[in-house]
């Protein structure tokens, strides 16, 4: 396996002004997962890609072999998918350093909780595996499917056609539920230029819901604060 990790940090985030380098508890958001990666010997080259060179500058003081892209404009917008900035990221790196890799793992720096470890132990369960692919969950046995609802008519109805539901559930009744959680996702680079995120055999990377934290807004990198304090 040949593994590039690839850290997509745009700037212009609406809901905390430059939210990627926001400071938690006294160092910049992106430093946790780039702190979570960078000595993974598995990982074989380890790129960071922004619209903005400050972020990048940044990114750059956490670690001196990170790979720098200056993603196109094009490439920069609140609606650019991921895919696309994954591929461009890929593609610039494979020019420059003139190697091919066979895997990507994308990394989030709005999941401040990621750690070495982590990232170690869904690696080793990977390369153990037939899988394609391994993503990382919480669980989601409180907030089942069918718990989701949407408004019609300003009526509550089943956010999905035929996940009716009729009274109360308990949580340990769906413990078998997990949702993505955003901190990384490995898969395939040819699972990448089908435009997916993950292949056909995916293995899920279990974390509790305090490691699977993701700030999204002044709650959550509050929250993130509080907890960060709580474990020294």
């Amino acid at each position: 396996m040949k593994l590039l990790a690839i850290l997509p940090v745009r700037s212009g985030s609406k809901s905390i002004p430059n939210k990627n380098i926001a400071k938690l508890n006294g160092v910049h958001l992106l430093s946790y997962v780039i702190n979570a990666a960078k000595n993974i010997n598995e990982i074989d080259d380890f790129v960071v890609t922004s619209d903005s060179k400050k972020y990048l500058e940044i990114a750059k003081i956490y670690c001196d072999n990170l790979i720098l892209r200056n993603r196109p404009k094009n490439l920069s917008t609140d609606k650019t998918p991921d895919v696309p900035v994954l591929i461009d990221a890929l593609e610039y790196v494979e020019k420059i350093l003139k190697k091919k890799y066979t895997h990507i793992i994308q990394i989030h720096a709005t999941s401040p909780f990621l750690r070495e470890e982590h990232l170690s132990q869904a690696l080793k369960k990977f390369v153990c595996s037939d899988a394609d692919s391994i993503v990382s969950v919480k669980s989601a046995s409180e907030i089942p499917p069918f718990k989701i609802k949407k408004l019609l008519n300003n009526y509550l109805v089943p956010s999905v056609d035929g996940l009716n539901e009729f009274t109360t559930s308990r949580r340990q009744d769906n413990d078998n539920l997990y949702i993505r959680n955003g901190s990384f996702y490995l898969l395939e680079v040819k699972s990448l230029y089908e435009g997916k995120l993950w292949g056909d055999k995916v293995l899920p990377y279990i974390m509790d819901k305090y490691d699977s934290v993701d700030i999204n807004d002044l709650f959550d990198l509050e929250l993130a604060s509080i907890i960060m304090k709580k474990r020294k």
